[in-house]
């Protein structure tokens, strides 16, 4: 075999490695320990030195022979001869070729060495990438590129070992603007873009790596090891794969689920408030169990906000049928009708488990709490008959529902919902909802019922009788969820300062007309 050798490249993977982003370098590294995987490594280690400018990228895998460093070099951007699985067991995730050359943009200099089990010497290469990438990021022409290296006696006394070393020597401006402070343009509290480089690294490592899980109980359920399990350490720290969220709220039935040729499983978590980091939210797809693209909501949220969706965090992993679809970029999929009606399916779940999270919400909203009265949500929970469709809804979720008794409804005739045990208790008594808020220090029961707003002048929203405030499903500023709290607890102090004659009959019917006028706005959102 002569050395020099050349590197053959097609003209996808040029354009993708011109294209590179500093968010790109996790990537990048994503890919290294791919390559790792498909050689059948059990452990990785990543040491990076930001003083030193270095990443240093080491398995324990099968190791390559000066053939395979020719296979390695000349076949990039091609796809690869079809060995479905390695001798543990792993699918073989890797079919572009494109591993090595990822890193090209983030480095001065690209290292490797190799051994193959019984081997008596090492293989090794350099190549100068920073000689081949113009200013503003630009690859040169790849046959341009030249591999030095060759063939050394190996200092490892025991013949049996095999291994890999990558290092990437010297940081591009591309590496040296992730690590930088000034990383991402809006540091939101809650997001990644607040961590030191280092950190955001990790986090998208673990996010993307074929790991085991840190919970054993996810592990389990999802049963994401495919042959002989992966360690990666990183600066001596063991990757692990996180969920966001401790309850299950929706999972694969059987061993997979399946979509013409696409078979599958899933997990949908939640803690029943917003994930975070934001970046954990929404479904991450997994192919051959390798993270590809960030988390997605498959366009629900897409055309208006959808509440309680940030709530959701989950996982897929496709366990075939989608090999063949991954783009060269390996972070999408290319169209297929079997992977839009996957897409559909999800889209379908997202929404109906982010609408049982909002009703749990407004059911939640009835109790009573410790912290003072319930709030006023959805006016329509206050409709006995919408309140158990909604009961029955989440009962078909995994909530047990309990009724009370009789003299237990007399004492506390209202709703609650325990999510820790996922069990609704519903009183009695169905003719009401029995839920309570407080105004100036009074505590009303809620009742809900329908008139013409337009005609009645004093009282259009609300009204009191007794200890009770009856609600107007019809009025306007009612129609949407969000601020009715708000709404019928302005139109309620209103009504107690006109009973009280500290407001005027005259100012107060035009406070109640001008509202509906001022939140003109509001009313077109609705």
């Amino acid at each position: 075999m002569d050395w020099p050798k050349h590197i053959t490249v097609d003209k996808r993977i040029v354009q993708i490695l011109s294209g590179s982003t500093y968010e790109n370098f996790p990537k990048a590294v994503r890919e290294l320990v791919t390559n790792s995987y498909d050689a059948d490594a059990t452990e990785v280690k990543i040491t990076f030195d930001e003083v030193k400018q270095s990443m240093i990228v080491s398995d324990n895998g099968t190791g390559m022979s000066e053939r395979d460093f020719d296979l390695y070099f000349r076949i990039a951007g091609r796809r690869r001869e079809k060995t479905p699985r390695t001798k543990s067991g792993r699918q073989i995730v890797g079919q572009f070729g494109v591993g090595f050359l990822a890193v090209f943009p983030f480095c001065r200099e690209f290292r490797i060495e190799s051994k193959m089990k019984g081997a008596e010497e090492v293989v090794y290469a350099r190549i100068p990438t920073a000689q081949y990438f113009t200013a503003d990021n630009r690859l040169l022409d790849v046959s341009d590129i030249v591999i030095e290296g060759g063939m050394i006696e190996s200092s490892v006394t025991d013949k049996e070992k095999s291994y890999t070393i990558v290092e990437l020597k010297g940081f591009t401006r591309l590496t040296e603007a992730f690590f930088s402070e000034k990383y991402g343009s809006r540091k939101r509290k809650s997001s990644i873009a607040k961590y030191d480089g280092f950190s955001r690294l990790i986090w998208q490592l673990e996010e993307d790596l074929p790991l085991q899980y840190e919970d054993k109980s996810i592990e389990k359920i999802m049963q994401s090891t495919q042959g002989a399990p992966l360690r990666v350490f990183a600066n001596g720290k063991e990757l692990h794969r996180r969920t966001y969220g401790k309850s299950v709220l929706d999972k694969n039935k059987g061993h997979h689920e399946e979509f013409g040729k696409i078979k599958f499983r899933y997990i949908i978590l939640t803690d029943y408030q917003a994930i975070q980091p934001v970046e954990a939210r929404f479904l991450k797809i997994r192919n051959l169990n390798v993270g590809v693209g960030d988390r997605t909501t498959f366009g629900v949220g897409a055309t208006g906000p959808r509440s309680r969706l940030h709530h959701l965090s989950g996982e897929i992993h496709v366990l075939e049928g989608l090999n063949d679809l991954l783009a060269v970029n390996r972070d999408q999929f290319n169209y297929s009708p079997d992977y839009e009606d996957m897409k559909e399916y999800f889209a379908s779940k997202l929404r109906w488990l982010s609408g049982q999270l909002e009703g749990l919400h407004d059911l939640d909203s009835l109790s009573p709490k410790s912290e003072g009265a319930a709030r006023v949500g959805d006016v329509n929970l206050l409709d006995p008959v919408k309140m158990h469709k909604m009961v029955e809804r989440l009962e078909k979720s995994g909530f047990k529902v309990k009724t009370t008794s009789a003299k237990e409804t007399a004492t506390s005739a209202s709703i609650t919902v325990d999510r820790k045990s996922k069990t609704i208790t519903v009183p009695a008594a169905s003719e009401t909802l029995y839920g309570k808020v407080e105004v100036l220090g009074a505590t009303y029961s809620l009742k809900l019922d329908t008139w013409d707003w337009h005609t009645e002048p004093l009282f259009p929203a609300c009204r009191i009788e007794d200890q009770t405030i009856v609600i107007n499903r019809a009025y306007p500023l009612f129609k949407q969820r969000k601020y009715t709290d708000i709404f019928v607890k302005l139109h309620m102090l209103l009504i107690k300062e006109y009973e009280k004659g500290t407001l005027a009959r005259k100012a107060y019917q035009a406070l109640v007309e001008n509202l509906l006028a001022y939140f003109d706005d509001y009313l077109k959102g609705a």
